[in-house]
């Protein structure tokens, strides 16, 4: 896989700048002032691409944990009081995920219990805190029938438990920004050919709350069985910086040339990690199947 320093250095080759010089670090106190401005302009395209949607299938995560006993706030993944770019490979060296969305239709308490299985409704927050949080003295369930998000981003139930309880719930990532020689962007190490399936599987772990309990066992898979990384996912990364660019230095055929690349390379990307975007790009000769009887 790429590697942060990787993609400059092919930044680097591909438009033969900065004297062609590779470089040997992304340290910006180690490098000239056009060494910097590449690194910065790599850094910014992977994490622009990032950010387009939320909803990115490179994004998504499994969020597993334990809710303690007399409790209605979930414990969950960093959501406030962190820095806006949080910087690294994601879920190595102790840059750890942060949540930014979560899909409402996937919470579950008991997940691992038989019989046991509630799927509580979301319910919102305006309405919740009318009919839950202002009355006090909310009711003993392990099985909450509803839950809802507070303006500041906490999750709660409408019950309070009377025992520790499992939960999960499927949310999405905010990006990470690239910062280290080593760091490989959350799309580069997501997007990954694989030889015997090609389905998307979620990179590494997403934060956990801040207690001992084991939770969310998520992690990349092993790169050599996994195959390599495919091409794109490395390549619509050097397009985005060759446009930012161009831009500066007014090298209008570049930036027209590279704009062509990035917008195709961007529609595939799309094709490849949104929901329900699968068959966007398909031959004109495609037909549909048909299925007749006699």
């Amino acid at each position: 896989m790429q590697t942060y320093l990787d993609l400059c250095n092919a930044f680097i080759t591909e438009l033969g700048i900065n004297g062609g010089n590779p470089l040997r670090t992304v340290a910006s106190r180690l490098n000239s002032l056009e060494s910097i401005r590449i690194c910065s302009m790599v850094a910014d395209a992977d994490y622009e691409i990032q950010s387009l949607h939320h909803n990115w299938k490179f994004l998504w995560r499994l969020y597993k944990a334990q809710l303690p006993a007399n409790c209605d706030v979930l414990p969950s993944p960093s959501y406030r009081n962190v820095p806006a770019l949080t910087t690294g490979t994601p879920g190595l060296g102790g840059n750890l995920y942060q949540f930014r969305k979560v899909d409402r239709e996937t919470m579950v308490f008991n997940y691992d219990t038989p019989g046991v299985l509630n799927r509580p409704r979301f319910m919102p927050w305006r309405q919740f805190e009318e009919q839950f949080q202002s009355q006090g003295g909310k009711s003993v369930s392990n099985s909450p029938p509803y839950w809802s998000q507070s303006p500041a981003g906490n999750i709660i139930v409408s019950t309070l438990t009377d025992s520790t309880v499992n939960f999960q719930y499927e949310c999405w990532a905010r990006p990470i920004r690239l910062a280290s020689d080593s760091d490989i962007s959350v799309l580069v190490r997501a997007v990954m050919n694989n030889d015997t399936t090609r389905n998307i599987v979620p990179p590494v772990l997403i934060q956990q709350p801040s207690s001992s309990l084991t939770q969310n066992i998520l992690k990349v898979p092993n790169t050599a069985a996994a195959g390599a990384t495919r091409l794109e996912s490395c390549r619509i990364i050097i397009v985005r910086a060759k446009v930012m660019w161009a831009e500066v230095e007014g090298a209008t055929d570049i930036m027209q040339a590279a704009l062509a690349e990035y917008q195709d390379l961007l529609e595939e990307l799309r094709a490849d990690q949104l929901p329900g975007m699968e068959h966007d790009r398909v031959s004109e000769n495609d037909v549909p199947m048909t299925v007749t009887t006699e």
